[in-house]
């Protein structure tokens, strides 16, 4: 269940009694009614205590595995809108699925540009201007989601093309023959480019820091995804696997697995005590390749 920006999940505190004179029927319907109830009752507690009330346009309930009379029971005591949890939610502004995302799942990311595009159209701006508004807003929209998900490359290709489109005509329904190949102007400009960013490179970039993150930080986050995704081996364990599964985790941990190559590809041992290298097949900091020994 969500409320605004914020979900809340509601667990079945009270439990039926299961009598030995009542079947097993009636107990699971006297079991999921109290726990809406329960669910309710926690809606209305956390508004007298915050203060706050539930807005009704911005929240929504998901429900998965539920028959028809429980979502019509469902409906009647929560005003809100239902939708099923396969379509997702959002949350930080992040699409939350439950299965794996599609390309059609990312069509919000196309509309978002367009979005801004249609207010910008119908204004006379410059090339510069135009190269401002690339650079600062059209290619810092998917800098979050690129961090946290592997977008397909359709979709990173249409992001290209909206952005080169409105580069050189300005409108969106106005096509204009560029002057410079795409390939040119995304390169910095101490290089001859006009600093516009490589989304395919810069995509890849951004999934990497992810598994970067898992490597040097020690945060909550690296505990749940080792505790969850590694044990019982240990991290340097784990890098040291020629291949890694990343099958029926999480779209955060597919990410680090897929571009944990970028990360590995550069690995080199700072050796101290020498205990927890292997000399045979990790590298070292300052060597070549070849003291390393063949799979």
């Amino acid at each position: 269940m969500k409320f605004g920006n914020a979900p809340m999940t509601f667990s079945n505190e009270e439990k039926a009694s299961n009598d030995e004179d009542s079947d097993s029927g009636q107990t699971s319907k006297v079991a999921k009614t109290k726990s809406n109830h329960v669910a309710l009752e926690k809606v209305m507690d956390n508004c007298v205590t915050t203060g706050i009330e539930v807005n009704s346009r911005k929240s929504s309930i998901s429900s998965n595995l539920l028959g028809n009379a429980e979502n019509l029971e469902l409906r009647g005591m929560f005003r809100y809108h239902f939708k099923p949890l396969e379509e997702g939610l959002k949350y930080l502004g992040f699409h939350l699925k439950a299965n794996d995302y599609r390309i059609a799942d990312w069509k919000w990311l196309l509309e978002k540009l367009e979005a801004h595009l249609s207010l910008w159209s119908h204004k006379w701006l410059s090339r510069a201007g135009r190269l401002v508004l690339v650079k600062s807003v059209l290619e810092a929209i998917p800098v979050y989601w690129m961090s946290l998900s592997w977008i397909p490359k359709e979709i990173l290709e249409k992001t290209r093309k909206i952005c080169f489109k409105f580069l050189w005509s300005g409108k969106s329904d106005f096509f204009v023959h560029p002057w410079v190949r795409w390939e040119r102007i995304v390169v910095p400009k101490a290089l001859g480019g006009w600093g516009l960013k490589n989304i395919f490179l810069f995509s890849k970039a951004l999934a990497a820091k992810c598994g970067w993150r898992l490597l040097k930080s020690d945060s909550l986050w690296k505990q749940v995804v080792t505790q969850k995704y590694i044990r019982p081996r240990s991290l340097e364990e784990w890098i040291r696997l020629p291949t890694r599964s990343h099958q029926g985790a999480s779209v955060i941990w597919k990410v680090v697995v897929s571009s944990f190559h970028v990360i590995r590809d550069g690995l080199a041992w700072s050796v101290g005590n020498g205990q927890r290298v292997k000399t045979g097949e990790d590298p070292w900091v300052g060597c070549d390749q070849q003291h390393l020994l063949s799979a």
